[in-house]
């Protein structure tokens, strides 16, 4: 394994870690939330509503891009379909830099356009369709929605 891969993941875990925490400090009142424990997992973590005991899932892609020069994010072919199969009720979130866009999964997302990109398929989901905003927006569409 190369250097730069283990820079890279030690940066992801930690960048999960620090959106946890900020997660947590607002909403642990409503909502129990678990980091995954399966690194492969194809959701990051799990939320349970204290009250309702519903329980639902997010998806957490980070990314290093300036988000304003692309009108559409990627989500693998294959999580995409297990999250419809095994996660149904799961928001998908993208992260870049202090700006977060986010999805609850719904089955239309099933019908984006299938690409092939760097030796995988990939659903290119529409900006256009996505909320946006800050990590406080995110957690008040979370209050709202689940």
């Amino acid at each position: 394994m190369d250097k730069k891969y283990k820079i890279s993941l030690s940066i992801s875990i930690d960048s999960e870690k620090i959106f946890y925490l900020k997660i947590y400090e607002e909403l642990y009142k409503l909502f129990s939330i678990e980091k995954s424990k399966n690194k492969y997992s194809n959701i990051d973590f799990i939320f349970k509503n204290i009250k309702t005991n519903n329980i639902f899932y997010l998806e957490l892609k980070e990314r290093n891009i300036k988000y304003i020069n692309y009108n559409s994010f990627f989500m693998g072919l294959t999580k995409l379909n297990n999250i419809n199969k095994f996660y149904f009720n799961c928001l998908l979130v993208w992260k870049f830099d202090s700006k977060y866009f986010y999805i609850k999964f719904n089955e239309d997302l099933l019908k984006s356009n299938k690409l092939y990109i760097k030796s995988s398929y990939v659903y290119e989901i529409k900006k256009n369709i996505l909320n946006n905003g800050s990590i406080d927006d995110l957690i008040e569409y979370i209050k709202v929605n689940f």
